[in-house]
């Protein structure tokens, strides 16, 4: 599927982003504000980086790998819709599903309080419809700030029947040495393993601390989460309209190690028996906040 490289003729003009070409070919839009510095890719709505150079914090880990055409890339914030993780039905399907592989459009800037706003949006296409076979409407709002993120992601069905899908935000928060992590917020909440193979559930006790590679997806979890590491200020993930948390590092293929790893998976979800069905013109909204110090 061919790439473009420019924005929409439709696209509004900004004020506060601005339109770029990443160092793989791909369109961006780039926000620097005093401080405030955020790039987002076209390609999956993919919140690529933020940083807030007066306090010398930088948010998310990225891979280094520059972005390829039609291929989600690891690092930021990553969408998830319309399934998470994999179909056992159509292993060639893409993993998370196929928005993160798609160009969006850019629908809008806006100012949301001190923040600064970009929207993106993705419809249904002869592409998505090969690979789910409905009529909808995304729309994916993140507003920069001081503070932090915020994100909205709608979902609107715009099909003659009723649709069900699995959303998500799949950030990676930077961390010094995960071993050094924990994680409140899930004490006493319910949990598949996915490391284990199994669906069994388990019930989680206290903090959750990085001993091993963790692959969690806590099920009707709608508490925010703390993510504490000594040394670094408190990392915070409220969210609204999600009633899955999974909380993921992959760890170390060597059993029963885990060395220093850059980042930790805090993710707001919906997804297993928490899948959203929505009916024709019904929408849904699911909204994250990642903020430092509270």
């Amino acid at each position: 599927m061919p790439v473009p490289t420019s924005l929409n003729p439709a696209s509004p003009e900004f004020t506060h982003w601005r339109h770029e070409i990443a160092s793989g070919g791909l369109p961006v839009l780039r926000l620097a504000e005093g401080d405030l510095h955020a790039e987002i890719a076209l390609m999956g709505a993919h919140l690529i980086s933020f940083e807030n150079t007066a306090q010398q914090r930088s948010m998310f880990w990225k891979a280094g790998a520059a972005a390829v055409a039609g291929h989600a890339f690891r690092g930021g914030v990553p969408l998830v819709f319309p399934w998470f993780g994999g179909r056992a039905d159509r292993a060639d399907f893409p993993n998370h599903g196929f928005a993160r592989n798609l160009l969006w459009s850019v629908a809008e800037e806006f100012r949301d309080g001190h923040g600064f706003g970009i929207a993106l949006e993705l419809t249904d296409s002869p592409i998505t419809r090969v690979l789910w076979p409905h009529a909808f409407r995304a729309r994916l709002e993140t507003v920069v700030s001081g503070a932090g993120i915020a994100q909205r992601l709608l979902v609107r069905n715009d099909d003659k029947s009723a649709i069900r899908f699995q959303s998500g935000l799949h950030p990676y928060f930077t961390v010094g040495d995960v071993r050094q992590v924990s994680i409140e917020g899930l004490d006493g909440e319910s949990f598949i393993d996915k490391t284990s193979g199994t669906l069994d559930r388990q019930v989680q006790r206290g903090a959750l601390r990085f001993t091993r590679p963790v692959d969690n997806v806590y099920l009707g979890a709608t508490a925010p989460c703390r993510i504490l590491e000594p040394g670094r200020p408190t990392l915070r993930v409220e969210k609204s309209g999600s009633r899955t948390t999974v909380v993921w590092n992959p760890g170390s293929k060597t059993p029963d190690t885990v060395p220093p790893s850059p980042f930790v998976c805090v993710e707001p979800m919906n997804s297993f028996e928490h899948a959203i069905e929505l009916q024709p013109g019904e929408e849904h909204f699911l909204t994250a906040r990642y903020v430092w110090g509270e």
